[in-house]
């Protein structure tokens, strides 16, 4: 059988003379192909290869080592949102769709964003390019976008000095254009495919079939039962369902008979004898290993659990319910591989940990650069913020077309 013939790419010249294409790589076959393409082309040496972890719940796996065994010697650069998938429903009480794809734009876009200007500003450079490798066969949304133009990053006020575009350039790419990129340098796609799934994403994606989801909480039993609890804590659900005509929620826990984890849960099971937990003079148990201590606190017969992390003499406290679900399924691996896969998955949280801190740093400090230019204190700024922010959600059907605020 004859090799299928590779897809022509138009390169715009403002690609050509770019200081810098930043290419996001999630792990699965589009990115693949998008990689393979751009090495094609002869761009290798322009390229900032990048990849925002998900976490835990929401990869299937780790991707980092994945992606580097694919990236043609490539350095690769990991980005940790500050928020995983879980923390944005809560927070926003809203649960992604297609048509609007919050997570994507708080999982991917902003970190993405944050960290181009970023490296930008520390290497110097004037024009970059944010690559992606949607395809417009994928969904309406996406079929509507430009191949190129200037990307929503350029940002004119803050970022003025920098300039960024957007390209698409396997937008027209079929399924088969994509795999033939694939084989034509050599490599495979992720094992995930083999199991019928048809992207590799989020491991309960918005944009997932029924049956992907099925068979998601069976491979990841952890993940769907923290898709039951925030659709029963926001009262949203993932997926619908038509009845008489009319859509209405279809809860996970329901479709396939799970039980949320309790977030005060029983630790009769996570007991000394399963896992060698050191026993506190003050009732608790701890686990030390090295740099954090895991301490779960029983308190009638319920638990918390938290991490304390000691580095450069700091102290961060960070609540994690979420982890007994991880702990469970460690055990299940015996004591010494458990707590090597609970202990990543807590790295995994130290490190939205931090990043959460960088970011309100870096928000102190724009905001304390505006007060400067402004000629007034942040205090008073904070509150001429607030106030506009009131004047602006005012209804406009104020009879007196005025707000009280």
């Amino acid at each position: 059988m004859a090799k299928r013939e590779l897809p022509k790419i138009d390169i715009p010249k403002e690609i050509k003379n770019a200081d810098v294409l930043f290419v996001s790589h999630s792990g699965g076959k589009d990115s693949q192909a998008l990689l393979a393409a751009m090495i094609r082309l002869g761009f290798k040496d322009k390229i900032v290869l990048i990849h925002s972890d998900l976490g835990y719940l929401m990869e299937w796996e780790p991707m980092e080592e994945w992606i580097k065994k694919n990236s043609f010697g490539l350095k690769l650069h990991i980005i940790h949102p500050p928020e995983t998938f879980f923390d944005v429903v809560r927070r926003t009480e809203f649960m992604p769709s297609a048509n609007y794809p919050i997570c994507t734009d708080n999982l991917k876009l902003k970190p993405i964003e944050a960290f181009i200007h970023d490296y930008m500003e520390r290497h110097k450079l004037k024009v970059g390019v944010n690559v992606t490798g949607i395809r417009g066969v994928e969904s309406d949304r996406r079929a509507k976008k430009p191949v190129f133009g200037i990307s929503d990053f350029y940002k004119v006020r803050d970022y003025s000095h920098q300039m960024i575009y957007d390209w698409n350039p396997i937008k027209h790419y079929l399924v088969e254009d994509v795999l033939a990129e694939i084989e034509a340098v050599g490599q495979k796609i992720h094992k995930v495919y083999s199991f019928g799934y048809s992207r590799l994403s989020c491991t309960f994606c918005v944009n997932s079939q029924v049956g992907e989801h099925t068979m998601s909480v069976r491979m990841k039993p952890e993940t769907a039962r923290a898709m039951a609890e925030v659709e029963r804590d926001v009262n949203k659900t993932i997926r619908t369902q038509t009845i008489k005509g009319k859509k209405v929620r279809s809860y996970t826990d329901e479709r396939y008979d799970i039980h949320p984890t309790a977030k005060n849960k029983d630790i009769s099971n996570i007991s000394h004898e399963t896992i060698a937990w050191d026993k506190i003079d003050d009732g608790t148990y701890e686990i030390d290993m090295g740099e954090h201590i895991i301490k779960v606190i029983p308190e009638n017969g319920k638990f918390t659990l938290a991490i304390f992390f000691f580095k450069d003499r700091k102290k961060y406290e960070i609540m994690a319910t979420e982890i007994l679900d991880t702990l469970e399924q460690a055990l299940k691996f015996g004591e010494k591989t458990g707590l090597r896969i609970l202990e990543k998955n807590i790295g995994h949280l130290i490190t939205q940990e931090h990043a959460k801190i960088e970011m309100k740093r870096k928000q102190r400090e724009k905001l304390e650069k505006e007060a400067r230019e402004m000629g007034i204190t942040v205090e008073e700024l904070e509150a001429l913020k607030k106030k506009n922010k009131k004047k602006k959600s005012c209804s406009d059907e104020d009879e007196d077309g005025e707000c009280d605020v």
